[in-house]
This record gives structure tokens, sequence and C-alpha cells, in this order.
């Protein structure tokens, strides 16, 4: 009967070891709580406010997900989901939250974030982030009373906001230019320089403040300006066998693709390809600045420096006598 007993109990540990492996090695003993990330900051929520979610838990699995919004012991679902089966490792969600669908008003809002795993434990991970309604767009107040810009010249302008924004600069037409807040009086102040093309005009040309607030609230707001006509020089340039052959080859030691090219055609890639990959460089490194003036002085000339090119120069290049190309420079 002793040895029975020992037995039993023996074949009783055996059977809760294998019972308990299963389970630690099925994922079911996760004690790890899901992980619940944010892709932007959710402090504001303006008339609509997109928002990216990404759930995971890389033990278990994820079981349910939930987002809610409460205002005034009101609560407003945004997000439901069950998952029927184990092994949801993680699932992305993108949803709008809509205030005047929902009727939420400006104020304090409070969103709270839940996520549960498959566990016999059923772990638990809750996010809840003080949020505020703001439908209310900034106000733009323009500074400058009168602006007179040339073609192909560059606009400054000061102007003033409601409130705090994220972003604000000028739209000339869809090209953006960002502005930068500094204190003028001690008082914030945006100022903004912005560029106009060669081909500018009053008629053509619109020119409009922009300003964007932390709750995605945007505002546009016209500013007065007139666009002074300039001239601007147009002549038309021979490109000789001898500049061809001597200039050209360096930019084919240096490019690849132009291997094995004649100089025509590698003339051809350096004023439209290459050119355009320049501008957008250089775009792209203007668009980075900072709030702070980054130089001294007036813009000279180098010295003995002979000005074979104006700004705006509208070149025609010819080959053999006939137009192979044209730029503005």
């Amino acid at each position: 009967m002793k040895k029975t007993g020992v037995y039993a109990a023996v074949a009783v540990v055996v059977l809760l070891a294998g019972a308990l492996g299963w389970l630690y090695f099925a994922d079911y003993l996760d004690w790890e709580k899901p992980v619940i990330k944010l892709d932007s900051d959710l402090t504001a929520v303006g008339r609509q406010k997109d928002v990216g979610i990404t759930f995971s838990d890389a033990q278990s699995g994820l079981s349910s997900l939930k987002m809610e919004i409460v205002q005034d012991n009101k609560t407003h679902l945004l997000l439901q989901e069950t998952f029927p089966s184990r092994g949801h490792r993680q699932k992305a969600v993108q949803l709008a939250i809509n205030s005047e669908a929902l009727k939420l008003k400006n104020g304090p809002a409070v969103i709270q974030i839940t996520a549960r795993d498959c566990s016999l434990f059923k772990n638990e991970a809750i996010v809840v982030q003080q949020v505020r309604i703001d439908t209310l767009p900034p106000q733009i107040f323009v500074l400058n009373p009168v602006n007179y810009i040339n073609q192909g010249g560059t606009g400054f302008i000061t102007y003033q906001t409601s409130k705090p924004c994220v972003l604000t600069g000028v739209y000339v037409n869809d090209q953006f230019a960002p502005g930068h807040t500094i204190l003028i009086n001690n008082r914030p102040t945006s100022v903004a320089y912005f560029a106009l093309g060669t081909d500018a005009s009053n008629a053509q040309t619109k020119i409009a403040l922009f300003a964007r607030d932390d709750a995605g609230n945007e505002a546009r707001a016209s500013m007065p300006y007139t666009i002074k006509p300039k001239k601007f020089r147009a002549d038309r340039v021979n490109l000789s066998d001898t500049f061809l052959q001597k200039i050209m080859p360096e930019f084919q030691s240096s490019i690849p693709a132009l291997q094995g090219k004649t100089p025509v055609e590698v003339f051809a890639y350096v004023n439209t390809t290459l050119r355009d990959e320049n501008t957008k460089t250089i775009q792209a490194i203007c668009g980075k600045s900072i709030n702070k003036k980054l130089w001294e002085g007036a813009f000279l000339r180098m010295r003995d420096a002979s000005p074979m090119a104006l700004f705006g120069d509208q070149r025609t290049y010819l080959v053999d006598g006939k137009p192979f190309g044209a730029s503005v420079h």
C-alpha cells in the first residue's frame, strides 16, 4: 500500500510537471503585459485627429483591444476588437477621432486604450491619456501692412498667431516656406522668408499665410503684396566642341550612368536631370533651417570674380547653330 501511494504521488507530480511545462512552453504562463505604442502625440484633438496605434504581445499573443474617449462621464467607443484564436502577436490600427460626430465639446477629455493577452492570467495593459479637445483654428495677424516683392525676389513677412502653433509659414501657390518664431518686444512673433519665381505675377501668383496648431486645426490668411515686374536677360550660348570635350569628361568620371555617352548627351543630362536633382537637394536643405539667422551682412560677389551670368538669365544653348536646350540661372 505504501508503494502504491508513493507511485500515485510520483505520477501526480509528473502529470503536474508535464502540465505546467506544456502551459509554459505554450505561453499560457505568460506574466508580461502587452505593449501599446502611439505613433504621434495625443495631447490635443481638433475637428478630426488621425491616430496610429501598434499593439503587440510577443508571448501568448493578443486577445482583445479597446479604445474609448470619455468626457463629462460619457464614454464613446472608438475601437473594439477580439481575436478568436491565438497567434496574433501584433496589430497596427489607424483610426480617426471625429469630435463633431462624437459631439465632443472644447475642453478636457480622457482617452483610455486597453490590450489583453491570451495567457491564463489575462495580462492587461492600459494607457490613460489626458487630452484637450480644441476645434478652434488659430487666427493669423499680419504685421507688415505693405509688401513689395520683385519677380524672382525674396519676400519677408512678420506675423503673430492667436495661440501657439506647431507649424506656420507662407504658401506661394503650392510651394511652402516655413516660418520661425522669435521674440520681438518680448512677444512671440513669427517671421518667414519666401521666394518668388521669375515668372511670378499679381494675376497668377497667390501668396497666403498658413498656421496649424497642436490639435491639427489649420488656418490661412491673405497678406497684402504687390509683385513688381522685372526684366531678365536672355542670351544664346554656343556649345563648342572644344568646350564639350574639355568639361564633359569631368562629369563622366563621377557619374557611372554617363559612361559611353557622347559629350552632347552628357551635357543634356547635366542641364536637365542633374540640374533638377541639385535643385531638389538645395530645397531639402533649406527646408531644415532653424530659428536663428545664419549669416551677417550683405551677400557679396567673390573678389575679382567676373559676373558671367546673373540670376534669372534665360539661356538657350546651341549645338552646330541649332537650339539644343535651355535653362534659367
